[in-house]
């Protein structure tokens, strides 16, 4: 098992598979980092070979448009992974993390509506490194 694997397999805190190759999704990425509370929230991309090694195990879709995040040893997908990020973030961005009184359905739809026109974000212009302070929640680098 390499170190990577050990230390995805130790680790008790969440960890969100994310697009690296979309413009989007690491925005989001770089959001959640400045806006996230505990600090416990880890990252891996999904085009990565541990994030496709997760995204195998946890039965992610293969398409890249789905965010998910692992935590408890189960997996949340869609609209079910980012209420779960915004749950994790500083107030008032919290507060969208409890909309989960709208039924999955209509929120799921709404995600897949983003989703499909996630493209006018465009690709990442620059690869964001991360700083000695962020390096170890990204589990891919």
């Amino acid at each position: 098992m390499e170190a990577t694997e050990r230390a995805i397999a130790a680790t008790k805190d969440p960890i969100l598979l994310y697009d690296g190759d979309c413009g989007m999704c690491s925005a989001l990425v770089q959001f959640v980092l400045q806006r996230e509370t505990s600090g416990d929230l880890r990252f891996i991309a999904l085009q990565s070979g541990e994030g496709r090694r997760l995204s195998a195990k946890y039965g992610v879709p293969d398409d890249l448009s789905t965010a998910a995040v692992v935590v408890n040893n189960r997996c949340l997908l869609r609209s079910d992974a980012i209420l779960y990020v915004f749950r994790k973030l500083r107030h008032p961005w919290r507060m969208l993390g409890y909309f989960t009184f709208v039924p999955r359905p209509i929120r799921d739809a709404i995600y897949r509506f983003v989703a499909a026109r996630r493209q006018i974000f465009g690709t990442p212009d620059r690869c964001v490194l991360p700083d000695a302070g962020t390096r170890a929640r990204f589990l891919d680098t």
